[in-house]
């Protein structure tokens, strides 16, 4: 966004000079100061923006003009009254329920995305495909069979015994007449992957940067519009 925006002009005035008593004695006079509505913007955005920039130096964000971050302002005013119209009709409801002698029925906390279900087997967490989700049988993938005893009780109690702590059996191809070990593991989504053993890279530097024209082919577009909705509340 570029160009020239009106700012406020209103503004406020400091107390009014003037003699006062005060135990007796006469207090020295105040000095009258008036600052605008559009100073204080000016000042606040340079303030912030200054701390901004500091914190996230490769933010997107960090060229943002004052007429950006007036509109950026302004969206977050708007946002924040319709949560308090929301949180105002969920104690009405909820004085409503007790009125009747009702169970409260209303959650603590709202769901992921207010409980929205993602297409087929996509988690809220980053649209990834999973099995822990409710639409996780997918037509084009072969679910692996529950584990055999004998591979539950090596991964479990025998492993527990040499002091290497219990594991997940791993998912493994479909097969009776294999020994658990010979039969080939069936690789999972990367959210599943118990197993996976973090390399140099994930320990000191676990947060990979995705680039700006890599974004709509990463995620799905409901996320994309769910992230770029203002009304975060």
């Amino acid at each position: 966004m570029s160009g020239t925006i009106q700012l406020p002009q209103a503004g406020h005035r400091a107390p009014h000079g003037s003699y006062q008593q005060q135990g007796g004695q006469t207090s020295p006079p105040q000095s009258v100061s008036w600052t605008s509505v559009g100073v204080m913007l000016q000042g606040t955005y340079h303030s912030k923006m200054c701390s901004f920039r500091h914190m996230f130096p490769r933010s997107i964000f960090v060229d943002w003009n004052i007429a950006d971050w007036l509109v950026h302002r302004e969206e977050m005013i708007e946002a924040k009254k319709r949560q308090l119209v929301r949180q105002v009709a969920d104690r009405q409801e909820l004085s409503r329920l007790r009125s009747l002698g009702l169970p409260d029925g209303l959650p603590r906390s709202k769901p992921a995305f207010y409980g929205k279900v993602f297409p087929e087997n996509l988690s809220a967490v980053l649209a990834k495909p999973t099995i822990w989700c409710q639409a996780w049988k997918v037509p084009w993938r072969p679910n692996a069979p529950w584990p055999f005893l004998k591979e539950m009780k090596w991964e479990g109690d025998e492993r527990a015994a040499t002091h290497n702590g219990r594991f997940l059996p791993l998912p493994r191809e479909p097969s009776t007449e294999l020994n658990f070990n010979h039969i080939p593991m069936m690789k999972a989504f990367e959210l599943d992957e118990v197993w996976r053993i973090p390399t140099l890279e994930d320990v000191i530097a676990p947060v990979d940067e995705i680039e700006e024209h890599e974004i709509p082919n990463s995620f799905i577009k409901e996320l994309l519009d769910e992230i770029n909705n203002i009304d975060i509340y």
